[in-house]
């Protein structure tokens, strides 16, 4: 029987050496003496004893005779699955999120179970209720860009499963989130164009689905704001990020960007609200015969996928690492599996400027 003691001292060390193995310690490796792991932890040799012994009941530690205690490989029986559940796995950003995922999950007691609709925000929801709850641990899932959803998400979270939300905040889940910081990330991505002396910018694919876009569109109006320019006043085109075709994922970015460009000839940047709006953005203009940085700039926000690299010139772009914030949550749901009863974070991680060819000065002055 594991060792129940109310001393929050043994508690801590418990979930520190819990933590640990598999990790820090890798399965097979012998853990340091007991005396050095008093000392790190600062603590007496009894509370360290009274740790092990019960990481030992659980099957996380074994105990060798004169030899010391190791790292347990742990039964097939202990996996458990850790859901990621995804729209979609036929966009290059999914790769990333699922690699962020693997490199996050370090406990080899967890197991990864990729979920994914097929392109439909209502498909994936209904994923979480066909998953198995006698071997779930937990749920990672980068939810619908749109805050409907939000209650059949919290409907889950409801039932004891936690759940971590990632790449997008919904306004009414409360459960663990780790997303970029979107107003910083449209804050400076609007700043770059203000600061290269554009005045004249079109907005592209702002929309306000979910919590994460509207503070981008916040951080964005803030910075025109500051700059002495009234952002209600700017050119915008916006389209229904739910009836995206997962084959041509830009394609009605590109409409949208087309009647921009059209219908004002003035402007000397678009500020696209994501990667895929962005090349939308660069095809139009290709289509319209208009050069990019000569007839106007185009400055994305969103993932570096290989669209935006490749494209002459280069596509700049404030980068939200999606790759990144999927390992942080990956992270996230193992501290909440060892510890659980933690009150929800949200964890916002700032963005990165990626200069590349696509930004210049206004060849007419702003």
């Amino acid at each position: 029987m594991p060792v129940i003691d109310p001393n929050p001292l043994v508690e801590q060390v418990r979930a520190d050496l819990r933590r640990r193995a598999g990790s820090t310690y890798a399965v097979g490796t012998r853990l340091p003496p007991m005396r050095r792991l008093s000392d790190d932890f600062g603590c007496s040799l009894g509370v360290v004893q009274m740790a092990i012994n019960t990481l030992v009941a659980e099957g996380r530690l074994r105990s060798e005779p004169r030899k010391g205690i190791f790292v347990a490989e742990p039964p097939v029986t202990q996996k458990r699955d850790v859901a990621l559940v995804l729209p979609t796995l036929k966009l290059e950003a999914m790769d990333a999120i699922i690699r962020g995922v693997r490199g996050g999950l370090r406990d080899e007691s967890l197991r990864l179970d990729i979920q994914a609709a097929d392109a439909s925000y209502a498909g994936q929801i209904g994923l979480l209720d066909r998953l198995d709850l006698t071997r779930l641990a937990g749920v990672i899932i980068c939810p619908p860009i749109a805050d409907a959803y939000a209650d059949a998400i919290q409907r889950f979270a409801d039932r004891g499963v936690p759940v971590v939300q990632a790449t997008h905040r919904l306004s009414e889940v409360r459960c663990d989130t780790v997303v970029i910081d979107g107003f910083d990330l449209g804050r400076g991505a609007a700043e770059h164009l203000l600061g290269c002396g554009h005045r004249r910018i079109g907005l592209l694919g702002m929309s306000q689905a979910s919590r994460t876009m509207r503070d981008t569109l916040s951080g964005v109006r803030t910075a025109l704001r500051n700059a002495g320019l009234d952002p209600d006043t700017l050119p915008s085109a916006d389209f229904d990020l739910s009836q995206n075709d997962v084959e041509h994922p830009w394609a009605s970015a590109e409409a949208a960007a087309t009647r921009l460009l059209t219908e004002n000839p003035g402007l000397t940047a678009v500020l696209a609200g994501s990667h895929y709006p962005a090349l939308g953005a660069a095809r139009a203009a290709a289509t319209l015969g208009l050069s990019i940085p000569g007839d106007f700039s185009l400055m994305a926000m969103g993932a570096d996928i290989q669209g935006l690299r490749l494209w002459q010139p280069g596509i700049t772009l404030m980068e939200d690492p999606i790759e990144f914030i999927c390992q942080r949550a990956a992270v996230r749901l193992e501290q909440v599996l060892a510890e659980p009863g933690q009150p929800p974070e949200v964890i916002q991680l700032p963005p990165r400027l990626i200069v590349r060819g696509s930004v210049a000065a206004p060849a007419s002055g702003g």
